[in-house]
């Protein structure tokens, strides 16, 4: 069975989308062709985007301690979203793979990454490859950053083909039947106030 995504394809559709949420201000939505897979990674690429932003302005310094807090916990939120999401794209993959007929036979080796794991990487290298550029066309940069940043898009760059090979060549394996698909959930106990020792000791308090 064919893999269900073009790489390539689907790498241009992310480089596009950063576009559109950074440069042009686009926050809604986009309509992908392709059906389930195709959502589950837009969504899984807006959610790294909204970290993106939260994430740069915590480390502001002009910014009292409660809007610190306030970013503090849209990122927990965001970050748990952005978890759920790779879990959802794996198990995409595994529903397109038992509908194909394709068996999993239990001594197939597993590999140490899903792929759900693998395309989380490769939408946060394509923004990290978007802000370097940005930083390259910086008039009021000196000379010395923006060698730095040449540096860091070049390895940007070769990480982008070099992973997003490996994950066409597991997708291969997976859809060969020459690798065996299993998901799971992430589980991040902290965000489950039954799971965190100090949120459950706060509400006893409380």
């Amino acid at each position: 069975m064919p893999i269900p995504i073009e790489m390539k394809e689907w790498l241009k559709q992310v480089e596009a989308d950063v576009v559109a949420f950074f440069a042009e201000g686009c926050r809604e939505p986009a309509m992908h062709a392709g059906g389930e897979l195709s959502i589950c990674l837009y969504e899984l690429f807006m959610h790294n985007a909204t970290l993106w932003g939260y994430e740069d302005e915590v480390r502001r310094e002009d910014i009292a301690d409660s809007e610190i807090a306030r970013y503090k916990r849209l990122i927990d939120r965001e970050n748990q979203l952005r978890n759920d999401s790779i879990d959802q794209v794996d198990a995409i993959l595994y529903k397109l793979l038992a509908s194909s007929g394709q068996k999993q036979a239990a001594s197939l080796p597993l590999n140490t990454e899903t792929p759900g794991s693998v395309f989380d990487r490769l939408v946060i290298l394509q923004l990290r490859r978007f802000h370097l550029g940005r930083e390259l066309s910086r008039d009021d940069a000196s000379a010395a950053h923006l060698d730095k940043c040449q540096t860091k898009l070049a390895e940007v760059e070769e990480r982008i083909a070099d992973l997003s090979a490996s994950l066409t060549e597991l997708l291969s394996e997976i859809f060969s039947g020459r690798k065996r698909l299993k998901y799971y959930n992430a589980h991040k106990l902290y965000n489950d106030p039954e799971t965190n020792p100090a949120v459950r000791a706060a509400k006893k308090q409380g």
